[in-house]
This record gives C-alpha cells, sequence and structure tokens, in this order.
C-alpha cells in the first residue's frame, strides 16, 4: 500500500476546542480542483510579525517524566497569532511538538508535548534524531474558493506552513506542519519508500478535561459515549476520530484526519490507542502499508461550541 495519509491536527479555539474544522484547512485548491472553484490565491514566506513571537529556549518536563528543550527556530504560528506550535527534542534525539492558544496575555496549552515520528519494518523513525537548521522551511498561503456543498459556499484557505527535516543516517523524515487561525495540521513524508508497522505520534491532553467519541470502527458510524481524561489515564482506552472534546473547562477542539479516502492507493486511517497509566494517546492503526507520505493529524481548536460547529 502507498500510503500518503495526512496526520491532520486541526485546533479550533473558542470557549471550547474544535477538533474537525480541518476541512478546508488540509485540502488545498489543488487537491480538490475537480470541485472547487479557485478566486483568489497569494503564498509567500512567513511575515515578520509572525517572526517576532519566537522566544528563547525554554527546559520544561512533560507529563510522562521526560526532560525536553524548546527549538525556537521551529516554533510555528498562525496567520492571526493566536495558535502557536512549540517544538521539542529530548536526549535521546526525539522530536514532540505541543499546541497553545494565546489566552489574555498567557498562552493556554491545548496539546502538551507529543512525540513525533514513524517505526518501519527496517528502522526506529522515532529517536536517533539530528535536524539542519539550514534546510528548514516557511511558507504563507491564502485562497479564496467556493464549494458546492458544506456549510458554506465561499471559504478561505490561510495557512502558514513550517517544514523541517528529521534526519536519521540516510533517512529523512520531513514534518509538515500548518498553522490556521482555528486549527494546526501535521504530516509527514519520507525520502523513501518503507513499511510502516507502527505510527509513535501521539496526542497529549492537558489533564482535565471531557471527551466525547467512540470505538474504533471501519465507517465511522458508531455509537458516542462520554468520558474524561482520568478514564483514558487510568485504563487501556481505544477512541476512533473525530474525537470531540472540551479541554480545561475552556477550550473546546476537534481531532481528526484528512487525505485517509481520497487516494487511489491511501495511507490507512487510525485511532487513538491509550495504554493504561499513560498520559500519552499514540495514533494506531490496522493495517501495514507502503509509506512516503502520511495523512494530516488535524486538531481545530476555539473557545465556544458554536465556533467549533461553524468552523470549516
Amino acid at each position: 500500500m502507498k500510503c500518503k495519509k495526512c496526520i491532520a491536527l486541526a485546533i479550533s479555539f473558542f470557549t471550547a476546542l474544535n477538533l474537525g474544522i480541518f476541512s478546508s484547512a488540509v485540502n488545498s485548491a489543488n487537491e480538490i480542483e475537480s470541485y472547487v472553484n479557485t478566486s483568489a490565491t497569494s503564498q509567500g514566506v512567513y511575515s515578520s510579525s509572525v517572526e517576532s513571537v519566537l522566544s528563547a529556549p525554554e527546559t520544561i518536563v512533560s507529563l510522562n517524566g521526560t526532560t525536553l528543550t524548546s527549538i525556537p527556530e521551529l516554533q510555528s504560528v498562525s496567520p492571526d497569532a493566536s495558535l502557536t506550535t512549540k517544538i521539542w527534542k529530548d536526549a535521546k534525539g526525539s522530536y514532540y511538538y505541543s499546541v497553545h492558544k494565546a489566552d489574555n496575555l498567557e498562552m493556554g496549552i491545548v496539546i502538551e508535548p507529543s512525540k513525533l515520528g514513524l517505526i518501519t519494518s527496517t528502522e526506529n523513525l522515532s529517536e536517533g534524531f539530528t535536524t539542519d537548521a539550514a534546510s528548514v522551511t516557511k511558507v504563507s498561503f491564502d485562497e479564496n474558493y467556493t464549494m458546492p456543498f458544506g456549510k458554506h459556499s465561499q471559504l478561505r484557505n490561510n495557512y502558514n506552513e513550517l517544514s523541517f527535516p528529521l534526519i536519521k543516517g540516510d533517512s529523512v523524515l520531513t514534518v509538515i506542519v500548518r498553522m490556521y487561525d482555528d486549527g494546526m495540521a501535521f504530516r509527514y513524508s519520507l525520502n523513501h519508500g518503507a513499511e510502516v508497522t507502527a505510527e509513535v505520534s501521539e496526542v497529549v491532553f492537558p489533564e482535565s478535561g471531557t471527551f466525547w467519541g467512540s470505538m474504533p470502527n471501519a465507517t465511522y458510524e458508531y455509537e458516542i459515549g462520554q468520558f474524561n481524561i482520568r478514564d483514558m489515564t487510568l485504563n487501556q482506552f481505544d477512541c476512533s476520530v473525530p474525537l470531540t472534546g472540551h479541554i480545561s473547562d475552556k477550550y473546546w477542539i476537534l481531532l481528526s484526519e484528512a487525505n485517509v479516502f481520497n487516494e487511489s492507493d491511501p495511507y490507512c486511517a487510525g485511532f487513538l490507542k491509550t495504554e493504561k497509566g499513560s498520559p500519552c494517546s499514540e495514533m494506531a492503526f490496522r493495517q501495514q502499508g507502503r509509506y512516503r507520505k502520511n495523512e494530516w493529524t488535524v486538531c481545530y481548536s476555539v473557545e465556544s461550541g458554536n465556533n467549533c460547529r461553524q468552523s470549516e
């Protein structure tokens, strides 16, 4: 199987966190050109206002006890600077991402530092990495287009994108992060084909929150249940995406995937898997496959349930 799945994590902030606001964010006009009539497009490098938000390196201890150091050069923000994704590394050469929401004069945490990477039949692409700052690319994109279906006919696809290489021997695993005003998404691209046996990508939520979702299933059609983060931590827990949650009584989020089924030979769809006693939810899948690009993992984050519902 040729894998083109995008691990797209879209976060929308309103008083709640919206995890599904990435339909327009993940698909560019070219990806859906048979359905989209593009009216305006612009592309360029990050603006100086975006670069100015970069901070000094930070050192923290993650929820699972790992000491992490941030890499300011790999930090990315949304066009309106309300959302920030930080990249972290540990002593073993593993890399992590976290997502933050501007909250008055502070930055609220939507996604705690979560590990990045893949396992293939021949190598562990989740640790032992180095990166090359000179190979980092940052671009911005803005387009307006129309859709013949959905909540809104006039849509805007506006994001900042950052790509950086994780290098291990002859393998280069490129991490691609897209930042929207109401969410973020990430995916990987590998410089050679590989048989993927596991996905190490994590989504670590803050310690307080309520979620609504269903058990993993083939059709995304199953009874929806309510549970909290404590349930996910204390028990072995599998949950399908999309997954909707209310984090820290403040943010609504929607976690989903994109670019899973719209390929002739797609990357297999995934679900969240939590081991008993761990705060980390890993993206898992039932099938192995040939891989060069994966799906987008999308996280929408907003500050109200209505904003989450209306987000495209």
